[in-house]
């Protein structure tokens, strides 16, 4: 019996979300109404407010900080995912995928506008054996933790330009739990394998920025061994068999930009 690879690589963690902010009046308390009182001998001296001051008026309060990590666009369902800072534009996905020992090898390119910090990049990445991390071609620091890669390009970034990222890394397929209770990641099975990454595992195997606002192209080219069939988003463009015997897939998306914020 063929064995099947399925890897769906939808790069959408479900639906975005806006918060809905209202505002809401305080009631003063109305005037008392009972008879006046001799004050006492002593009295407790009112602090004084600068003559501009509105009388009651809240002291101001700072925004709320994310949950965590370095970067988050503060989605109310998904606060730790994403960033404001990259508008992807594609991702070119290499990866083999060996069923018998469960192994992920993959290098993604990014290419993104920047807006943002210059000295770093925040990419959303669960644990995984990042490898080697280029920005524009220069090899770059770079930090893994709280799902989060942080990245440290050697020169400053430009704004509003075109960058390259490149990320070799190594994973393990291995499904979670998604904070919304349902199944997400790269699920290995007796016959092959399967992805899903709604609502919000594609950072479980493959860096990004893993959030529906940022949409972009795909393309990629899945290697798997022989008699293993690979599934991905988009037109198969060519097959072809490499010279140990496994199979390598290309195939291409087009880019999705929606036109509403409903799903």
């Amino acid at each position: 019996m063929r064995r099947v690879l399925v890897a769906l690589a939808v790069f959408a963690a479900g639906c975005g979300t806006v918060d809905v902010h209202t505002e809401s009046a305080v009631e003063q308390p109305a005037a008392s109404t009972s008879p006046t009182t001799t004050p006492s001998t002593t009295s407790t001296p009112t602090p004084t407010q600068p003559p501009d001051a509105e009388p009651n008026e809240p002291a101001p309060t700072a925004p709320p900080a994310p949950a965590r990590g370095v970067e988050s666009i503060n989605d109310s369902l998904f606060p730790d995912l994403g960033t404001d800072e990259l508008d992807v534009q594609s991702y070119d996905v290499r990866l083999g995928y060996d069923p018998s020992t469960e192994v992920i090898d993959a290098d993604v390119t990014i290419t993104a506008l920047f807006d943002g910090r210059r000295d770093r990049l925040v990419l959303d990445a669960g644990e995984m054996n990042i490898e080697a991390v280029s920005v524009d071609g220069s090899p770059a620091e770079f930090t893994l933790g709280d799902d989060e890669l942080v990245i440290h390009p050697s020169t400053l970034l430009p704004v509003q330009q075109p960058i390259t990222i490149d990320v070799a890394y190594s994973d393990v397929a291995g499904g979670a739990d998604s904070p919304v209770g349902l199944g997400i990641g790269w699920f290995a099975t007796p016959t092959g394998s399967f992805v899903l990454n709604e609502p919000d595992g594609a950072h479980s195997w493959l860096p990004s920025n893993d959030h529906p606002s940022d949409k972009a192209t795909w393309r990629f080219e899945l290697t798997v061994p022989s008699g293993v069939s690979a599934v991905a988003n988009g037109e198969l463009v060519e097959q072809r068999a490499s010279p140990d015997g496994d199979t390598g897939y290309g195939s291409s998306a087009s880019r999705w930009r929606p036109t509403s914020s409903r799903c």
